[in-house]
């Protein structure tokens, strides 16, 4: 089973990183964005 978990170290080559940085420097930003698209 291991082989096929998405956190196995071979499976991590081609993971999408996450930037913490990003999300905290933008996050009301992005969330008015998405509220907005969401009241369309």
């Amino acid at each position: 089973m291991g082989p096929n978990l998405p956190t196995t170290a071979a499976n991590m080559t081609n993971a999408l990183g996450s930037d913490l940085d990003f999300w905290v420097d933008h996050d009301g930003e992005l969330n008015e964005r998405f509220s907005a698209w969401l009241a369309q």
